[in-house]
């Protein structure tokens, strides 16, 4: 799907800009594989991080680790079962 290579390819640019990550062609078709063969879900072989050094490099960019005060606040509702409108399913 076009969805999931543009969102790899932000992935990895992520990487090269943020973090500094010099990125080689043996790197890219091991990333390739790794992600592709991993024991689990794609989704999990890309943010697991792994033997693979890009891996590692995008494992602090996985979507699950994100913490804003909003997004507490909901998980905090829906645990205590409040009552919020701006919540509401």
């Amino acid at each position: 799907d076009s969805r999931i290579q543009k969102v790899v390819i932000e992935l990895l640019l992520s990487a090269r800009i943020r973090k500094d990550q010099f990125i080689t062609t043996r790197m890219l078709l091991d990333f390739i594989y790794c992600i592709l063969t991993g024991p689990g879900y794609l989704f999990d072989n890309l943010f697991n991080g792994g033997d693979n050094e890009l891996l590692g490099a995008l494992a602090e960019f996985d979507p699950s680790l994100i913490r804003n005060r909003q997004l507490d606040l909901f998980v905090l509702h829906r645990s205590l079962e409040f009552e919020d409108a701006g919540y509401r399913l």
